[in-house]
């Protein structure tokens, strides 16, 4: 019932002022529902995968303007249903003269109002967008180190250290788009920001075949394990049903 009803009053309630919001509720269903549905077994995938959307990110923001006759990028001009101009900053004075109430952008973009420290803020409204690439994707990773941590009892361990550097990827993205005063793309710095650590966690805990491999390789290491105890311990006293209650 639910699902249906916020679309429904995302159509009719759209063109308000404060629709965004509604928007955003929309946007998050969409993105819990694609993280329940797919899933990554190995690190090396999640890699292989934001490495790819990663220049793909750069090359649709950065290079496309390059090659457009206005100058624009064709993921703002997707993203923001062809009002890029509108979404960087509106004035509500010049709405207000031309009549207009609000401008409609793509629903797939997650839309945050920022009127920041600008003394005409009042006047002046900024949107800033995240699309859905850049929420889902990275939320597959840290889908992954969550089942990570709960496959070798690591007590959240990937999944926090994911999930905080997702939140500073984030932040560098909102301080580039400050100074630069241009369009950034996301993955730029999200992917780095949210590949890396982890790594290098896993490097210095010697667990980095684990992680980079995932679940298979983690199911026949610990067959291989449990093999190895077996054989070991077929002269003592010792049950098969204990070794599989400890080890799987």
């Amino acid at each position: 019932m639910i699902s249906i009803t916020i679309p429904i009053l995302w159509v009719i309630f759209h063109s308000l002022k404060y629709a965004w919001i509604l928007q955003n509720v929309l946007c998050m269903t969409l993105c819990v529902m694609v993280l329940k549905i797919l899933r990554f077994s190995s690190y090396k995938v999640c890699t292989l995968m934001l490495c790819i959307y990663f220049c793909v990110d750069i090359i649709l923001v950065l290079i496309t303007p390059h090659f457009t006759k206005d100058g624009k990028s064709v993921m703002g001009e997707v993203a923001t249903g062809g009002n890029e101009d509108l979404f960087d900053k509106q004035s509500f004075m010049e709405e207000f003269a031309a009549g207009r109430k609000h401008v409609d952008f793509n629903p797939l973009v997650f839309q945050v109002m920022d009127i920041g420290f600008d003394p005409l803020g009042a006047c002046t409204k900024h949107i800033m967008g995240l699309g859905l690439g850049d929420v889902v994707l990275p939320g597959l990773l840290l889908s992954y180190c969550h089942a990570f941590d709960l496959m070798t009892n690591k007590k959240g361990l990937y999944y926090c250290i994911s999930l905080i550097t997702y939140g500073l990827g984030l932040l560098l993205v909102e301080i580039a788009i400050m100074h630069l005063e241009i369009h950034q793309p996301a993955l730029l710095y999200i992917v780095p920001a949210i590949l890396i650590p982890p790594i290098v966690l896993a490097w210095f805990r010697k667990e980095l075949s684990f992680l980079w491999h995932g679940f298979k390789f983690i199911g026949r290491f610990r067959k291989q394990e449990i093999d190895t105890i077996e054989l070991t311990a077929s002269t003592a006293n010792i049950q098969p049903t204990e070794i599989h209650e400890k080890y799987v």
